[in-house]
């Protein structure tokens, strides 16, 4: 019987795996697309879920491995995939999935970085142009763009 209960586990968190992988090419989709803010928060709460659900699913097969005699972990299942052949198909299709999404995590976490780097570099540039720009005060001189500078012209 325990045997059997590995397999369906096994079936759950190949599910969990393919409901995050399309969680994962959504987030993709949205960052290529630059979507807006909110859009990609609802996407990482929603991943953040599937990684907690996945990790609980995880210490249940580490479980029911035990109960088997094996480890826990990707050997003990290599093992009791080994010693019950039937567990082969399920397990292989969720290693195949689960390294497809890390995959896709991982161009996503680029795709982010830069994102970032384009988005601090622009503010970078705009400080810098602000910084060189004269401005007129309220007294029609010129005054520079700076904090302090703005402060003082506004008080004279």
């Amino acid at each position: 019987m325990p045997v059997a209960l590995l397999h369906q586990q096994l079936e759950t968190e190949l599910e969990s795996i393919q409901v995050l992988a399309q969680l994962l090419h959504d987030e993709s989709n949205a960052l290529l697309a630059r979507a807006q803010p909110q859009v990609l928060a609802n996407l990482s709460q929603r991943k953040t879920a599937m990684f907690e659900r996945l990790q609980a699913q995880g210490q249940e097969r580490d479980r029911l491995l035990a109960q088997l005699g094996h480890a826990a972990g990707q050997a003990g299942t290599d093992a009791a995939a080994d010693a019950h052949p039937d567990l082969q198909p399920v397990w292989q299709a969720l290693r195949q999935a689960a390294a497809a999404a890390r995959d896709q995590n991982e161009r996503n976490g680029v795709y982010i970085h830069t994102h970032l780097r384009y988005t601090t570099e622009a503010l970078a540039a705009l400080r810098e142009a602000q910084a060189r720009t004269a401005l007129y005060g309220p007294r029609g001189r010129q005054a520079p763009a700076s904090p302090t500078a703005s402060t003082r012209s506004h008080r004279a």
